[in-house]
């Protein structure tokens, strides 16, 4: 098969710390997930202010004990599901062994058919129907793959250039969704 991109990425500190925050912050559907329940917990928030509001005015400890039920809910969800989040999250990547990218090269080898990774302990090929998304994301460009991501440097292409290879992607995930 005609390799049409290769590229040569070592990670480093700066990037453990950029896939920890930027990426699960931001570009993670579970994370997007977590913004949902935090509007969940403002709507809590709301109705228990309406409800202590309302609970003297209508002489109801029920409505008073559920409008406190409401607010405890509400700050739940606001304040400690992003940490529940983020504390899985970390989890998850200590148990799939991606904490330890640091220091490690990979190479990436990008044909029309499949990317195929190339580390030190073993080689994996990916099948382009497989990859779900990309995205770039501070110099990397991160591909969604089975759960995790594969992040190749935008500055690291040995063959092929950053520019045809976000064209390549464009291209390629235009036939993929269509």
């Amino acid at each position: 098969m005609e390799l049409l991109f290769q590229n040569e990425t070592s990670y480093d500190d700066e990037f453990e710390k950029l896939y920890y925050d930027t990426l699960l912050e931001n570009y993670t559907p579970a994370y997007q997930a977590v913004k949902r329940y935090q509007l969940w917990g403002i709507g809590f928030l709301l109705m228990s202010v309406l409800a202590l509001s309302q609970a003297p005015r209508l002489r109801s400890w029920g409505l008073g004990a559920a409008g406190m039920g409401a607010m405890v809910l509400g700050i739940i969800l606001i304040y400690y599901a992003r940490d529940f989040f983020k504390r899985s999250f970390v989890r998850t990547l200590r148990k799939t062994k991606h904490d330890c990218l640091r220091g490690k090269k990979m190479t990436f080898q990008i044909t029309p058919n499949a990317l195929t990774q190339i580390a030190p302990e073993e080689t994996t090929v990916v099948d382009w129907s497989g990859i779900k998304s990309w995205t770039l994301i501070h110099n990397y460009y991160f591909l969604e793959h089975g759960g995790r991501y594969l992040a190749l440097g935008k500055n690291n292409f040995t063959i092929g250039t950053a520019e045809h290879f976000q064209i390549f992607l464009d291209n390629k995930f235009k036939k993929i969704s269509s």
